[in-house]
């Protein structure tokens, strides 16, 4: 008997609290907010697909010919020089970046023949043009009596490892970049070749020693007879890049 008391006094309390429960929830408070209902445009994402801008390296690299071109106005206004197709080696590694054969370097009176086929990047050609019509060539007079009539030397490009040997880094002649002198013939007629200073005759070893000094300011590699068994016959120069920052020169 004690237990269904306890029992319906138990229900009684328990339907007591739901009441009021529920009689709470009913009253809203006036001061709540009311939701904004959703707006009718939903917002769209820009699909629109935009190409992004050419950097300065993409500009260069899409229109390589801007680079040519003023090379060769320069060049072609001190020699008879025109621009090549690229030529095919059997070692893809040998690319010249702006092929040019120059045939002869103008000079106030006359000309410097260079040989038929020599083959060069435009780059070196320019700098190697300068320094034979405006240096090389009055050392000649003013050591040897004469004027430069012909440029004697390698054909520029070759496609090579360093000092011929079979394995090792490219030469800069697998670029176009260098080119090794073996001689000069003079407007009187006389011949210069590149050996050992101390065979020379001393007005032959004067010019040579002018000649080789006066190269390194034009060029960053400067090797001749002395340097190595290699270059003991002719005078090798080039724009090689030396050292991270391509300051340092070779100069031998």
């Amino acid at each position: 008997m004690f237990i269904q008391i306890h029992l319906i006094t138990w229900v009684i309390a328990l339907a007591l609290f739901l009441s009021v429960q529920s009689a709470n929830a009913a009253q809203v408070s006036p001061n709540l907010p009311i939701p904004t209902s959703r707006p009718t445009e939903i917002y769209k994402p820009n699909t629109e697909v935009k190409t992004p801008a050419k950097s300065n390296r993409d500009t260069a690299s899409s229109s390589p010919s801007t680079a040519t071109n003023a090379c060769l106005a320069e060049l072609q206004k001190i020699s008879n020089s025109k621009s090549i197709i690229q030529p095919t080696p059997k070692d893809t590694e040998c690319t010249i970046p702006n092929p040019v054969s120059i045939l002869s370097i103008k000079l106030q009176n006359g000309q410097i023949a260079l040989p038929a086929d020599m083959l060069n990047d435009c780059k070196f050609a320019l700098e190697f043009s300068r320094w034979l019509a405006d240096v090389a060539n009055p050392l000649a007079e003013q050591h040897l009596g004469s004027s430069i009539k012909k440029l004697n030397s390698g054909t520029g490009f070759t496609c090579r490892r360093r000092n011929n040997l079979p394995t090792g880094k490219l030469s800069e002649h697998a670029f176009g970049n260098a080119i090794d002198i073996v001689g000069l013939t003079l407007s009187n007629g006389d011949r210069f070749l590149v050996n050992d200073p101390a065979t020379m005759e001393p007005s032959y070893a004067r010019f040579f020693s002018a000649l080789r000094k006066t190269a390194c300011g034009y060029f960053t590699t400067v090797l001749g007879p002395g340097s190595n068994a290699a270059h003991a016959t002719h005078l090798h120069l080039d724009l090689g890049i030396h050292g991270r920052t391509g300051n340092y020169r070779i100069c031998e």
